[in-house]
């Protein structure tokens, strides 16, 4: 399913699944509409942004997994092509969430994202601007991250238990998690070709990365981030 959102307005979508995105009318076709259909449809599809438009998340509550509060869950393979579009997530949550398949995200920037430890069902907060969970796999490229945080690893991209983030041509900046202010992994997989990660801070330890797993890093440019910690 291709899918192009008429609005920047954040609205969930009418009837997840019945292949209209929003409600049908002109105006009702969101991001997070065109991910609820998009989850909604087996295969693979395409989400294609207006060029420059900024896409700011109004909908609060975290940890629902269905995109229908708080950031957006990718729960089955898509392809968001972003055309320099702004994503913020205004502080309520991260903005992508990967659980599920093969996430391809390219030409956007990603900022306000927060992401607190929850205590009640003990989720971590990692992955400030997106998350990639156990199984999943994310693709990024050509994506700015910054301004965004995590209260536990992972202030801008992280993955976990399994989960693969391949970054290519994206930068980490200004971005702050207590482990990994940059970017971070527990037994994940990590690729970097041509990223830059800079002016991100740890409060623990790793300023720029952090990675415990298979973390390989090609062309790319790791400099003046800080931590009160080690790394």
């Amino acid at each position: 399913m291709g899918l192009s959102p008429d609005t920047t307005l954040d609205v969930a979508d009418a009837a997840p699944g019945d292949g209209i995105c929003g409600d049908g009318t002109p105006g009702s076709c969101s991001l997070r509409a065109a991910v609820q259909e998009a989850n909604a449809t087996a295969g693979a599809d395409s989400i294609v942004l207006t060029p420059g438009a900024t896409y700011t998340l109004g909908i609060a509550g975290a940890n629902e997994d269905d995109a229908a509060t708080g950031d957006l869950d990718l729960n089955d393979s898509v392809t968001i092509t972003g055309n320099g579009a702004t994503l913020d997530a205004a502080f309520l949550d991260r903005y992508f969430d990967v659980r599920a398949g093969v996430a391809t995200i390219a030409g956007v920037t990603i900022t306000g994202g927060h992401v607190p430890h929850d205590a009640i069902t003990d989720r971590p907060g990692y992955g400030g601007a997106v998350a990639v969970g156990p199984g999943a796999t994310a693709t990024i490229s050509s994506v700015t991250a910054t301004g965004n945080w995590a209260e536990e690893f992972a202030g801008a991209f992280g993955t976990r238990n399994g989960g693969v983030l391949n970054l290519t041509d994206v930068t980490a900046t200004a971005n702050t998690a207590i482990f990994g202010g940059g970017i971070g992994s527990t037994v994940g997989t990590v690729s970097l070709t041509n990223a830059t990660v800079t002016a991100n801070h740890a409060e623990h330890s790793g300023g720029g990365l952090f990675s415990i797993g298979t973390t390989t890093v090609l062309g790319s440019t790791i400099t003046d981030n800080t931590t009160t910690g080690w790394g």
